[in-house]
């Protein structure tokens, strides 16, 4: 499923096996996509985007049924926010993944 959302846009979760949390959500649009981090149940964090996007600029993304709009300050390439969760994926925490704005 990761690979399907990388490779043509959508959204997923991913977290650890033994644990709901931390878990990272990454959604796809074009070539942009966004990273939530939610640390525990009342700690949700949005990933700093890279500068893909004018910070002013906002685009839209799917959140699970549903459409959300983004500002380009959270919005990063579709290949870094990929890389983002990969490295989640492969054992990496989130606080070293990149700068996080609460929520």
């Amino acid at each position: 499923m990761l690979r399907e959302v990388q490779r043509s846009g959508g959204y997923v979760e991913v977290s650890a096996a033994d644990s709901r949390h931390p878990r990272l959500s990454l959604s796809v649009s074009g070539d942009f996509g966004i990273v939530h981090s939610f640390l525990d149940e009342d700690d949700c964090r949005l990933l700093l985007g890279d500068g893909s996007v004018p910070a002013s600029d906002v685009m839209e993304f799917s959140i699970i049924d549903e459409d959300a709009v983004f500002s380009g300050g959270f919005i990063s390439s579709r290949t870094r926010a990929c890389e983002v969760l990969s490295d989640f994926v492969e054992g990496m925490a989130p606080a070293v993944l990149g700068e996080w704005e609460r929520l």
